[in-house]
């Protein structure tokens, strides 16, 4: 049990989300229809920066002959470490973003001393925005334009990479 003691599977250290909102001012030098068309839109952002997610570091063979049940972790043999960034996990052309020499196999029909969710994955950035404006129809009644955008800035966000070290 004390080597299943680690970070939780959802542990983000640090994570910020930010709004912002920014109603356009009103336009008093245009005619009526013009104040109307171009005059009271809103923006508004939503923007989200966190560090990466936790993962187990496991070894792909049932060195401690259970069956292969749950996910057998391997030996730390120091501090490990990884470069999980999104360009590696993007451009990483398929190698592992893993330090493998940090870790060793444990002797056969035994389990790893490495602890659970031993690395974090690459981080979270996200920008969402949308444009609003509203237009009086009558007395209680609006009709709303709305524009948004999700992930404006089309920033690439991989989840954590395979962390399955080879048998041998």
């Amino acid at each position: 049990l004390k080597r299943d003691y680690g970070d939780s599977s959802w542990d983000i250290r640090n994570r910020f989300v930010g709004t912002i909102s920014y109603a356009m001012p009103a336009i008093t030098t245009f005619n009526r229809p013009v104040r109307a068309v171009i005059g009271g839109w809103q923006a508004n952002a939503i923007v989200t920066l966190q560090t990466g997610m936790p993962f187990n570091v496991a070894i792909s063979s049932d060195r401690a002959n259970a069956g292969n049940l749950g996910t057998q972790r391997p030996d730390g043999v120091r501090i490990g470490t990884n470069n999980c960034s999104r360009s590696t996990v993007i451009r990483g052309g398929g190698a592992s973003c893993i330090d493998p020499s940090a870790f060793g196999l444990p002797a056969l029909y035994t389990y790893g001393n490495l602890h659970r969710n031993d690395q974090h994955g690459p981080g979270f950035i996200n920008t969402n925005l949308s444009l609003f404006k509203n237009f009086p129809i009558h007395e209680n009644v609006t009709m709303q334009f709305r524009m948004e955008s999700f992930n404006v800035f089309n920033h690439a966000n991989p989840g954590n990479p395979n962390a399955t070290l080879p048998a041998s």
